[in-house]
């Protein structure tokens, strides 16, 4: 009978050592959640951050291409505006320079067209006997650029000066003469969206301004 007991005894402890303790299953139910749940933010993170980047770099290469289109736009319109002034600078040389006696009314024509208002009325007074001897001494004139440059420059205000180095070949009665050697200058205001020559005139000449003084 005592043999039954110890036996009945030792089943008792080894079913209560094999026994589930419900609060140490919890705990690792609960640590294994952690674990999961660490692990689900840690990549979500990742692509917000991925995502974060390419919206930068898009950024960043969108405004770097606005900002070099609107630089290239300005250079562009400013190397436009200086080619417009040279352009205007060569059509005021040809149109005062150049002249044929048998067509004295085109060569006032061309000044006209490339002028202000106001040069225009400044050069009316003279353009009669200019013509007048013209015509009676039979001159024409051939003019040569030989270079021209850009003196004075203000976009804002729209004012501009040329400087250019020419040959002028006049004929006189028939007579071909040697090709003179000028520097002119041509003085531009912006009209409507063109320049105008608003002066002209030769430049004065070193020999000249040493001997007046």
């Amino acid at each position: 009978m005592t043999h039954d007991r110890t036996d009945a005894d030792g089943a008792s402890s080894e079913a209560a050592e094999q026994a589930v303790d419900p609060v140490e299953d919890a705990e690792q139910a609960g640590g294994a959640e952690q674990d999961e749940t660490r692990s689900g933010p840690s990549k979500t993170s990742l692509v917000v951050a991925a995502g974060a980047a390419a919206v930068a770099l898009i950024v960043a290469v969108v405004f770097g291409v606005l900002w070099w289109t609107t630089e290239s736009s300005s250079e562009y319109e400013l190397a436009q505006a200086r080619e417009e002034v040279l352009d205007a600078g060569r059509q005021a040389v040809i149109a005062y320079s150049a002249f044929d006696y048998t067509k004295p009314e085109d060569y006032r024509a061309a000044q006209r067209k490339v002028s202000t208002d106001d040069f225009n009325k400044a050069t009316e007074r003279g353009w009669k006997p200019a013509r007048d001897r013209i015509v009676q001494e039979k001159l024409s004139a051939q003019v040569e650029i030989l270079d021209i440059g850009i003196t004075k420059f203000d976009p804002q205000q729209g004012s501009a000066e040329v400087l250019a180095a020419v040959n002028v070949t006049n004929t006189h009665k028939g007579k071909k003469l040697s090709p003179v050697p000028l520097r002119l200058v041509t003085q531009l205001k912006k009209v409507g969206g063109a320049w105008k020559v608003d002066n002209f005139a030769p430049a004065p000449s070193i020999d000249a301004s040493n001997g007046s003084e």
